[in-house]
């Protein structure tokens, strides 16, 4: 799989803009973390600090590299890895309580998947949408729509399927 991801990235970085392939790296990471998981966080709770500490200097340390220009795929997909290593670290010492994160996750699926309407909603209305101010308005009125129907959208699936 991480083969077939490489080869992907290495593709689309010769007719996309980056944003096309840019952090599909750390999805392929996280599939093999979720696939050893028990392993690794065993190893982590070990050696906490060493990771911690490695990690946060790979973190750093990657935009330094000699052969690095300013921007370069391979090493923004390492630092997008290297990142959510990191916040796995800081959830396994810290616990989030916080029930705005805990509606979200339990809700990420219908967001991710409704987000799109009010996007193509907004930017057919607008087509200047994601042109200088515009774009936080066009993203903050798309998210608030989606967030409305993530909501909405349950309460009336059941009254509609409970009404006859």
């Amino acid at each position: 799989m991480l083969i077939i991801i490489c080869a992907t990235v290495i593709g689309l970085s010769r007719i996309k803009e980056p944003f096309w392939y840019d952090t599909m790296m750390a999805f392929g990471a996280g599939v093999v973390y979720a696939m050893n998981k028990v392993q690794l966080e065993g190893f982590v709770k070990r050696n906490y600090l060493a990771v911690l500490f490695a990690l946060a200097a790979m973190f750093f340390a990657l935009p330094f590299l000699p052969f690095v220009s300013s921007y370069h795929f391979a090493i923004f997909n390492m630092k997008s890895i290297v990142f959510a290593l990191l916040v796995v670290l800081l959830t396994m010492k810290v616990e989030l309580r916080n029930p705005i994160l805990a509606w979200c996750g339990k809700n990420l699926f219908p967001l991710y998947i409704y987000q799109r309407i009010p996007m193509i909603i907004f930017s057919t209305l607008h087509p200047a949408a994601f042109e200088d101010w515009r774009c936080g308005i066009y993203l903050v009125l798309s998210m608030f729509v989606a967030v409305a129907i993530v909501t909405v959208y349950p309460r009336l699936q059941f009254k509609l399927t409970t009404s006859h």
